[in-house]
Parts: structure tokens; C-alpha cells; sequence
């Protein structure tokens, strides 16, 4: 699982630690790779529901990864999630 903070802010330093944060926090929810990678393909072959707990976990692992950044920082952040073996 690779995570990706876009757009590219801070050093290469801090965004490795905030992706490293996101990429935690979500194998702690999920329990692992396998999981959250089954739950990512789960809501892609639903047609991206807006209520799964894919999306519900990414917001609690996007919250607490972009809590360092600043405020003007935080409302453009987002964070691609790619597997080894992704369905798209």
C-alpha cells in the first residue's frame, strides 16, 4: 500500500511523516493491507457509495495525519491510496 500526499507541500521530510501518519492509522483501523485493500475494492465495485467504511476510515486517517499542517494547508491536502494489486 502506497500513500501519496497531494499536492506535494512541506519537505519530502514532513510529507514522508504524514503519509507515514495516514498509512498507520489506516492499517490500525483496517487490521491490514489485505483488509483495506478488500474494503477499497469493495466500495469501487458498489459505485463508490458515499456512506462505507472505506471513506469513513480515510476521514479519521486524513484528520489525525493532516493535524500538523496548517490550516491553509489542510483544506487542499488530499491523499491517494494505491495497492500492489488495485482493480482501477
Amino acid at each position: 500500500m502506497k500513500i501519496t500526499l497531494t499536492p506535494p507541500i512541506r519537505t519530502a521530510f514532513e510529507r514522508a511523516s504524514i503519509e507515514g501518519v495516514y498509512r498507520n492509522r489506516l492499517l490500525e483501523l483496517f487490521g491490514s493491507v489485505a483488509n483495506a485493500q478488500k474494503a477499497h475494492d469493495e466500495w469501487h465495485r458498489m459505485h463508490q457509495p458515499p456512506v462505507h467504511h472505506w471513506l469513513t476510515y480515510n476521514a479519521i486517517a486524513r484528520i489525525e495525519a493532516s493535524s500538523a499542517l496548517l490550516p491553509s494547508e489542510r483544506k487542499g491536502v488530499s491523499f491517494i491510496v494505491e495497492f500492489e494489486n488495485d482493480i482501477d
